[in-house]
């Protein structure tokens, strides 16, 4: 995906992460068991971009549906949206753009069995929501050192 967003910001993409929705990771868990394996996994995914509800507000937290890919460049920071395919996932269009400073923080959670949340903390203390599957939870390391921001947590 870094290829991708680099493509289309016209820029280098020194660092960048592939994160998922707020309760995605649980829901898809939950609808591959009964749906069987992958092949529930990847209906479910199909499936979901036509079924989500939108998650319920809390002050501070950003709205914003979906999972989503933060690539940071030389200059900027800047959150894609996620298009599910059949089997892959596809780089959308940027949601939001911030200056390297905008972002303060990276706070890592505990959301449940194998999920940890992942809040990106801006200066003026919004909040970008995701989840991520702790294996991957590896691969804030760069962005985090290419922003020059801990991760708490």
């Amino acid at each position: 995906m870094e290829k991708d967003a680099s493509a289309q910001l016209g820029e280098p993409v020194t660092a960048g992460v592939l994160l998922m929705a707020s309760g995605g990771l649980k829901e898809i868990r939950r609808k591959a068991g009964t749906m069987g394996g992958l092949v529930g996994i990847t209906a479910h995914a199909v499936a979901s971009r036509r079924h989500d509800e939108p998650p319920a507000m809390t002050p501070g937290v950003v709205d914003h549906e979906g999972g989503g890919f933060l690539a940071v460049t030389p200059t900027r920071v800047v959150l894609f949206s996620v298009e599910v395919g059949k089997l892959r996932q596809k780089l959308g269009s940027p949601v939001a753009t911030f200056r390297r400073g905008d972002l303060s923080g990276i706070e890592l959670g505990k959301a449940g069995a194998g999920v940890s949340t992942v809040d990106l903390v801006l200066t003026d203390h919004r909040r970008y929501c995701f989840e991520l599957s702790k294996p991957f939870t590896k691969r804030l390391r760069p962005v985090a050192d290419a922003l020059g921001v801990g991760i708490t947590g």
